[in-house]
């Protein structure tokens, strides 16, 4: 049974998992681009674009829920510092 690690509840924990999670946004922004050049190469070129496509939505998606998690975790972290 897979197993994960435990998340941290402490301030330094949280700033942790939020450079994580900065980086990770980081390298989506990179792969987002690197694909929609990719996309454009292939229109140019009269190939079928879709499956290209479909994968940039796919980033484009993990970058937007990577996002929603920092917000929430800037907002935790607020709030602890708040109490």
């Amino acid at each position: 049974m897979p197993t994960t690690e435990p998340r941290p509840n402490n301030q330094e924990g949280l700033q942790v998992r939020l450079a994580a999670i900065d980086k990770l946004i980081e390298e989506a922004e990179k792969l987002i681009s690197a694909q929609e050049q990719e996309v454009d190469r292939m229109r140019a070129a009269g190939l079928d674009t879709r499956h290209a496509q479909g994968l940039l939505e796919a980033y484009r998606a993990s970058a937007r829920i990577a996002v929603q998690e920092r917000r929430e975790l800037q907002n935790e972290i607020a709030r602890r510092g708040a109490l």
